[in-house]
């Protein structure tokens, strides 16, 4: 991770859109052992609402979030912040609907996908490379 001078190592500031609750707080707390900030919330309209006061570094976003679905979270994020890569986190599906998906999450923005279920150290890691890839093309 890039360094400050004044706090040493920057900490990963992450958008967590997950609307279930428990697993908001056990993908919270992995991300925070991390080292991450994390601000959490359980709907695409208050992740919106969320992003023009907050300045994330990364957006991580379940498909599966009741009103506005996911990859339309992510279009629209992507649309008015396209250097914040997003992560979508979404159900197995059949084969040939996963290459659908992945498609349609590629033009909507999404950086990269993790199908549950998912090891959450993987998605600690995907963020802090993330942060560090954010500073390298910055």
């Amino acid at each position: 991770m890039s360094q400050d001078p004044s706090n040493g190592p920057k900490r990963p500031s992450v958008l967590l859109v997950e609307d279930d609750p428990e697993t908001q707080t056990e993908l919270a707390r992995a991300l925070t052992d991390s080292g991450a900030r994390v601000v959490g919330t359980g709907s695409g309209e208050a992740a919106l609402a969320l992003l023009r006061e907050w300045p994330a570094g990364v957006v991580v976003v379940s498909d599966a979030i009741l009103g506005m679905s996911g990859l339309e979270v992510a279009r629209r994020i992507h649309a008015s912040s396209p250097n914040v890569p997003i992560v979508l986190l979404r159900e197995r599906a059949e084969e040939k609907e996963s290459e659908a998906k992945d498609i349609a999450a590629r033009l909507a923005g999404v950086f990269a996908t993790l199908t549950r279920p998912f090891d959450r150290r993987m998605l600690a890691e995907l963020v802090v490379a993330l942060v560090v890839l954010s500073d390298v093309v910055s």
